[in-house]
């Protein structure tokens, strides 16, 4: 994907102007369909630009405008359009909350945690149990609450490649700055194998850079656990400190 990335850039840039008018409720977007492509599409302009041309302000301001995006199907969903529930049960909240804290901005997570979760009857029927327990875990450490036994139950569903996910949670509640490095080494080295063909991020932005690594710095840091990562799947000028937006 990397050595293709100008090309897929290209054409990525090349149908977002159309995606941007398909995506004009209710006229062309009825029930979100095209919202949902247009996020997608804005995380990999966001990853791909930076990847080509080492643009920063693209990529953060590139996954800002991916969250704000998929909020607005949260918000015509709460308003009681005809907005599918896969599009609003957590394990595209989970994913949402993780590219709000790597954006930065405390304000932005606030909102994305307000409006995930608590639609219990959907995220049975379009979520698997390790996406569910992964964003009421995230969504209450954020907050400030115990997590439960959703961190828990995350570990219990975690294959291999996940568990320094649940390491750097746990690290985080329990402040154990230690744990949280051990974690991050774990999860890079999950991630690698994860991206490889037929893998889960394969094909994806997070091929390229490891977009819930990121958040889950932030998400630390922002807790007081003091972190340094050094990885190429986690560029150090894409680190950017909880609370610097511009």
């Amino acid at each position: 994907m990397r050595e293709r990335i100008d090309v897929l850039l290209a054409e990525s840039e090349a149908t977002l102007p159309d995606l941007l008018q398909k995506a004009q409720p209710p006229a062309t977007d009825e029930r979100g369909g095209f919202t949902s492509l247009l996020s997608r599409e804005y995380e990999f302009l966001a990853v791909a630009r930076y990847c080509a041309h080492g643009d920063v302000n693209a990529f953060f301001d590139g996954l800002r405008i991916t969250v704000e995006t998929s909020l607005r199907l949260f918000r015509r969903h709460n308003a009681g359009e005809a907005i599918p529930g896969s599009y609003v049960a957590m394990t595209a909240g989970t994913h949402l909350v993780l590219l709000a804290l790597a954006v930065g901005d405390r304000a932005l997570v606030d909102e994305v945690a307000s409006v995930v979760g608590g639609r219990a009857a959907l995220e049975r029927d379009h979520d698997h149990p390790w996406d569910r327990s992964l964003g009421y875990a995230l969504k209450a450490i954020w907050m400030g609450t115990d997590p439960g036994d959703h961190l828990e139950q995350f570990r219990r569903r975690c294959v291999k490649a996940d568990i320094g996910i649940h390491t750097i949670l746990s690290g985080i509640c329990e402040w154990d700055p230690e744990r949280v490095r051990d974690g991050f080494e774990q999860a890079l080295k999950g991630h690698r194998r994860l991206s490889s063909v037929g893998g889960r991020w394969a094909l994806t932005p997070q091929e390229l850079v490891f977009l819930w690594g990121l958040g889950l710095l932030n998400l630390a840091r922002a807790k007081g656990v003091p972190v340094e990562v050094e990885s190429d799947m986690m560029p150090a000028e894409l680190q950017r400190p909880m609370g610097m937006t511009a």
